[in-house]
C-alpha cells in the first residue's frame, strides 16, 4: 500500500475516531447538563413567584404543617389542598416557599390544555424536552415528538433522576406543587393526566423521593383522586373565622371604621373569605367595596344560571343546568341550617354532574363533612333574597314546565309506515317546519 494510500486512510479512521469521540462526549455533557438544568430549578427561585410572595400574608392554623411539607419533611405521603377560591390555599404555599428560600421546591400552574401544561411544567423544571439537542439535525423525527402526555412521563422521569442524588445528598425529598389542578379537563386527556402525576405521588411517597403537592378548587378532584389514593393526605382550607376576619380587616383599616361597622360587614354581608377580606383593607371605602363586591356576585349569578321563562331550544342545556340549580339552591335555602347533605343534593339534582359543575362555577361548596352550602356568605345573601321573593316560584315554575316542553320534543319520535321504497321503517324528529323524512 503506497504512503499515500497510508495517509488517506490514517485520516479517515482519525476523523471518524475524533468524530465518534466527540459524539460519545456530547452525549454525556448533554445528559449531564439536562440533569444539572431540573436540579438549579430547584435551587434557585423563579422570579414570578418572589414577586407573588411579597403580597400580604395572613397567618393561619394549617401554616405550620404546610410549611414542613413544603420544606421535605412529609411523612411518605403525598398531599392535596381542597379550598373554595380565595381562601388562600396558593398564598399559603408560596409563603411556606419564601420561608425555606426556595429551596428543594418547584411550582408549576395547571391548565385545561396538556400541550400547555407541558409547556408550563418544562420551563417550571428548566427541561427542554431535549428540544435543543444536536442528535435531532441528524434524525428523521425530532426526539420530542410525542403526545403531551409522553412529554410529561419524560419530564417526571427527570425529576426521578435528579431527586435520588438530591436525597442522597440532602437526606429529604424533593417538592413538587402542581396548581389549581381543577383546571385539568373533565374528559379522557384530562384524566389520564391526572392519573399519571398521582401514580407519580404515590410512588414517590413510597421511595421518599419526591412529594407533591397538589392544589384544587373543586371537591370532585378530590373524589376522584380518592379512588386510586393510599398515601394521599388531604389539607381543607376553610374560610378565616368570624373573629379571624374581624381581626384582620381591623389591622387593614387602621381604625378608619368603628369596630361595630367592621363587625356588622363581616358577619351579615361579606363573611370570611380571605380575598374578599383583602380587597375591603385595600380600598378607599369599605361600603363602596362591600356593594362592588355583591354587585360582581350577582352579576356572575346571573351570567351562569339565570332563568329565562320563554328560552329558545338552542338554549335548553343551559336552563335545565339553571332550573337544577335553583331547585338546590331553594332546597338549601329552605333548609334550618342554610345547607344539605351532597347525598340528597344528588336525588334533588337527578345527576350528580349538576354539583360538580355547581361547584367548578364558585355557585356552591363542599365542606369537610360532605354537605353542600352557598359558595360565600355574598350568594347565600343573594340566594335568600331571590328564593325568598314573590315572583321566584312562578318563574321557576315556568322555566321547569319550558324544560320538560323542549325535551319531550327532542325525545319525540314518529314511526312512518312508508308504502314506497319496500315498505322501510323510518323515524322523523319533528321540526317547526313540518317533518324531515
Amino acid at each position: 500500500m503506497s504512503p499515500r494510500v497510508m495517509d488517506a486512510v490514517l485520516t479517515t479512521v482519525m476523523g471518524l475516531a475524533a468524530v465518534g469521540l466527540g459524539g460519545v462526549f456530547y452525549q454525556a455533557w448533554y445528559e449531564w447538563n439536562e440533569n444539572h438544568k431540573v436540579m438549579l430549578s430547584f435551587t434557585r427561585p423563579a422570579p414570578l413567584l418572589k414577586s407573588r410572595t411579597s403580597e400580604s400574608f395572613f397567618a393561619r392554623a394549617e401554616q405550620k404543617k404546610i410549611v414542613n411539607v413544603v420544606a421535605g419533611h412529609g411523612s411518605a405521603k403525598y398531599y392535596l389542598l381542597v379550598g373554595e377560591r380565595g381562601t388562600g390555599k396558593t398564598q399559603l404555599i408560596l409563603n411556606a416557599m419564601e420561608k425555606i428560600g426556595h429551596y428543594g421546591v418547584v411550582f408549576c400552574d395547571a391548565h385545561s390544555d396538556s400541550e400547555v401544561f407541558k409547556t408550563r411544567l418544562g420551563k417550571a423544571l428548566n427541561y427542554t424536552y431535549r428540544e435543543d439537542y444536536v442528535g435531532q439535525l441528524f434524525a428523521r423525527e425530532a426526539p420530542e415528538r410525542g403526545s403531551a402526555l409522553l412529554d410529561v412521563e419524560k419530564a417526571l422521569n427527570m425529576v426521578e433522576a435528579v431527586a435520588i442524588k438530591y436525597v442522597r445528598r440532602r437526606g429529604r425529598p424533593l417538592v413538587l406543587i402542581i396548581n389549581n389542578i381543577h383546571s385539568f379537563g373533565d374528559d379522557e386527556e384530562g384524566e389520564d393526566l391526572l392519573e399519571l402525576l398521582q401514580q407519580r405521588a404515590e410512588s414517590w411517597a413510597a421511595s421518599r423521593l419526591v412529594t407533591l403537592i397538589f392544589n384544587t378548587d373543586d371537591y370532585s378532584v378530590y373524589e376522584r383522586m380518592k379512588r386510586d389514593a393510599s398515601r394521599m393526605d388531604t389539607i381543607r382550607i376553610n374560610e378565616l373565622t368570624h373573629e379571624e376576619a374581624v381581626r384582620l380587616l381591623k389591622e387593614k383599616r387602621r381604625g378608619r371604621e368603628t369596630d361595630e361597622e367592621i363587625e356588622d360587614i363581616i358577619k351579615n354581608r361579606i363573611g370570611g373569605r380571605l380575598s374578599y377580606v383583602n380587597r375591603l383593607g385595600r380600598e378607599e371605602s369599605i361600603e363602596d367595596t362591600a356593594r362592588q363586591l355583591e354587585s360582581e356576585e350577582r352579576s356572575w349569578i346571573v351570567t351562569q344560571i339565570g332563568l329565562i321563562p320563554d328560552f329558545e331550544e338552542t338554549a335548553f342545556d343551559n336552563q335545565k343546568y339553571a332550573s337544577c340549580a335553583w331547585k338546590l339552591i331553594k332546597a338549601i335555602v329552605k333548609s334550618e341550617e342554610k345547607k344539605l347533605p351532597i347525598n340528597e343534593c344528588r336525588i334533588i339534582t337527578g345527576n350528580p354532574k349538576w354539583i360538580e359543575m355547581l361547584d367548578h362555577d364558585n355557585i356552591i361548596m363542599i365542606d369537610d363533612h360532605h354537605n353542600v352550602k352557598a359558595d360565600s356568605k355574598i350568594l347565600q345573601n343573594i340566594f335568600e333574597e331571590i328564593v325568598n321573593s314573590e315572583e321566584f316560584e312562578e318563574l321557576l315554575d315556568n322555566v321547569c314546565e319550558r324544560v320538560e316542553e323542549v325535551d319531550k320534543e327532542q325525545r319525540t319520535r314518529e314511526l312512518i309506515w312508508s308504502k314506497k321504497n319496500d315498505q322501510v321503517i323510518r323515524f322523523g324528529q319533528p321540526k317547526k317546519g313540518g317533518w324531515f323524512w
